[in-house]
């Protein structure tokens, strides 16, 4: 009955391009194998959203800003400073989850929503220092876990009143059931650029 519950509630915001997924998700949660699932539209929906952009915009301001203060040469020195900025300054990017609106009428709300880890990788960065530009590859790999916390029924987010949640919870968290919840990992490249004027 639970699995009825999870299925059916969770079908009813799942349309679109990406409602297989949570399909597939239920489908491995049901399996009890934990693991990581990913899968080629889960990537893509991370590449594609719009809180990915978000993250190249900063990115490309970032070593922008860099470039400028140093007049177009960077050292290795200098990647890390960007990179560490990003990660833990006071202008640090936000991890890029599934979190606007229409996340939840295409189930990536349900399925993934949240970004535990985020992992940035700085493939190639070419300077033009004649007409003072850049452009570059940068490798995203985010991680989630299909699973509930006690803070995702126990707090403010009325979760808990939704029968969806609810069987969800009980299935993964009632020792005679205990569904094991498993990582979600999304792969993906996007290109950088912009100018250092």
């Amino acid at each position: 009955d639970h699995f009825v519950n999870f299925r059916l509630f969770a079908s009813s915001v799942s349309w679109g391009e990406y409602g297989s997924l949570t399909k597939m998700m239920i489908d491995r949660f049901e399996q009890n194998i934990g693991g990581k699932f990913t899968h080629p539209l889960l990537d893509q929906a991370a590449k594609s959203h719009k809180n990915t952009d978000a993250v190249v915009d900063k990115i490309s301001d970032a070593i922008s800003a860099e470039l400028k203060k140093k007049s177009g040469e960077l050292e290795d020195k200098d990647i890390k400073k960007i990179w560490n900025n990003l990660a833990t300054g006071k202008n640090s990017i936000h991890l890029p989850g599934f979190d606007t609106t229409p996340d939840w009428f295409n189930g990536l709300g349900i399925t993934v929503h949240g970004i535990w880890s985020l992992q940035l990788t700085l493939h190639n960065l070419s300077i033009d220092l004649v007409n003072r530009t850049f452009n570059g590859v940068v490798l995203f790999k985010a991680q989630d876990h299909f699973g509930l916390n006690v803070d995702d029924v126990n707090g403010d987010k009325y979760f808990e009143f939704l029968r969806l949640f609810r069987s969800w919870f009980i299935l993964q968290r009632y020792k005679g059931f205990g569904y094991k919840p498993f990582i979600t990992e999304m792969n993906h490249t996007r290109k950088i650029s912009g100018d250092f004027r």
